[in-house]
């Protein structure tokens, strides 16, 4: 029983660390974009 807990725990956790890396990924691809408008502004 407690086998199958733990489980569901681990791939609850893996479903959260994707998700997390997912965000990070897209919150590094707006501060991208962002740099790149603030460059083209300057020049």
């Amino acid at each position: 029983m407690s086998i199958k807990v733990e489980q569901i725990v681990a791939k609850e956790k893996s479903s959260f660390l994707g998700r997390q890396a997912a965000v990070n990924s897209a919150e590094a691809d707006i501060a991208g974009f962002n740099w790149e408008l603030n460059r083209f502004k300057m020049e």
